[in-house]
């Protein structure tokens, strides 16, 4: 590798660094002005996003582009489209073990549930 690529690696490191880092410090504060600036129209907002920001809608919309893509003959969007649900499936099925190997799962489907009522 050449001097000014791993000069260029290392940068890019410290900047990702940097950004995690601020993201954890600043999450009090970003929580505590988002708690205080709220409006009836952005907490709809957030509760419509978050009843239709599940997975099932992500993958009806993935799977309706997908279709769109390889009816109009676009390769590379087909693939961009076929890997973001492949992703999004394994980014499911990674949640789905992690949450039954660490806690018990009626505990997790009573939380999510009073969580939803409770918005």
């Amino acid at each position: 590798m050449q001097r000014a690529a791993v000069f260029y690696w290392l940068i890019g490191i410290a900047i990702a660094a940097i950004a995690i880092g601020a993201a954890f410090y600043l999450d009090d504060t970003v929580w505590h002005f988002i708690m205080q600036h709220q409006s009836r129209a952005v907490r709809s907002f957030m509760h419509n996003v978050s009843r239709f920001g599940d997975w099932p809608s992500h993958v009806a919309l993935g799977l309706l582009l997908l279709g769109i893509a390889w009816s109009r003959g676009s390769e590379k969007w087909t693939r961009i489209f076929l890997s973001m649900l492949l992703a999004g499936g394994k980014g499911g099925e990674d949640e789905i073990e992690i949450s039954t190997t660490c806690c018990d799962a009626k505990e997790i489907t009573i939380q999510r549930s009073l969580e939803y009522f409770t918005k």
